[in-house]
């Protein structure tokens, strides 16, 4: 027999330049900002990884270019006329890192010394810092960038740099995970055999952290390959070009499928899952 669907819709959204350090990465920051996903009854998407997760604690992360400009000199012949950019950013390189002592340990601070010159000769004019950002809550991260931007600050105007800064992608938000949503996504993994893991600790950031904020949302992790394997690196990028990585892709496709259907279908899991999203901690 037939099964009639209630009155509803299914909306597909590309998921674009989720990574990098420019700033469009994050493309579903703007998408949430616009507001795609405000009428949302829920988001669900899946990302591959090398074991089955229901739920990681995923993080809140800025991205930050921090600029020195010094003045241009001969290194050799009158040095005391250059003002050295490339000497000020490695200074708060150092600075940067006697911070990590001092936060709690859920914050992440890495990042890049560029742009330095290409002249030994020369005194660099201008230096710049590229880091990441990342804290559970997102008060410990403004906490975190403002003593990282501080600590750069006073090292170039301690060698006489002028200093400026930006953020160079949009910042993602602390994932809330949507618990009715999950157990659903959890039941259709057991109806098509696949085991999981409840929960994992982790320090990785997700744009899709910002849609929790705007919808019911969900963000599982589906295997596509084994335990071994570790994200943006040859091996991971080999296993999504693999059988595993394709009956991964096949696995996540039915298992959101069939949550979207239950929600379709169920209004007790839309209600619950809305009530859990209004009164949801955002650190749940």
């Amino acid at each position: 027999m037939a099964r009639h669907l209630p009155s509803g819709a299914v909306h597909v959204f590309g998921t674009p330049a989720e990574e990098g350090n420019v700033r469009d990465a994050g493309g579903k920051v703007p998408m949430a900002d616009a507001g795609l996903f405000d009428r949302m009854d829920a988001v669900i998407a899946a990302h591959a990884e090398g074991r089955t997760i229901l739920k990681q604690q995923l993080i809140s992360r800025a991205n930050l270019e921090m600029d020195f400009t010094g003045k241009a000199a001969h290194a050799a012949g009158a040095p005391e006329k250059g003002i050295n950019a490339m000497d000020a950013a490695a200074l708060a390189v150092m600075g940067i890192n006697s911070l990590r002592q001092h936060m709690t340990p859920d914050v992440r601070i890495h990042g890049l010394l560029t742009d330095t010159g290409t002249s030994i000769n020369t005194i660099p004019a201008f230096a710049r810092l590229r880091y990441g950002v990342r804290a559970r809550k997102p008060e410990t991260l403004n906490n975190a960038i403002e003593r990282v931007v501080n600590c750069a600050r006073c090292c170039a105007h301690a060698l006489g740099c002028e200093f400026s800064y930006r953020h160079s992608a949009h910042s993602y938000y602390t994932m809330r995970h949507n618990m009715p949503l999950l157990r659903a996504f959890a039941a259709n993994l057991d109806l098509l055999g696949e085991p999981y893991i409840e929960e994992v600790s982790s320090s990785y950031s997700t744009d899709m952290g910002n849609v929790s904020f705007k919808a019911p949302s969900i963000h599982p992790y589906i295997t596509i390959g084994g335990a071994q394997l570790v994200g943006h690196t040859p091996a991971f990028a080999e296993a999504c070009n693999s059988e595993s990585g394709f009956n991964g892709m096949l696995l996540a496709a039915k298992a959101m499928s069939m949550t979207g259907y239950d929600v379709l279908t169920d209004e007790e899991l839309r209600r619950t899952s809305r009530n859990a999203f209004e009164n949801l901690d955002d650190l749940n």
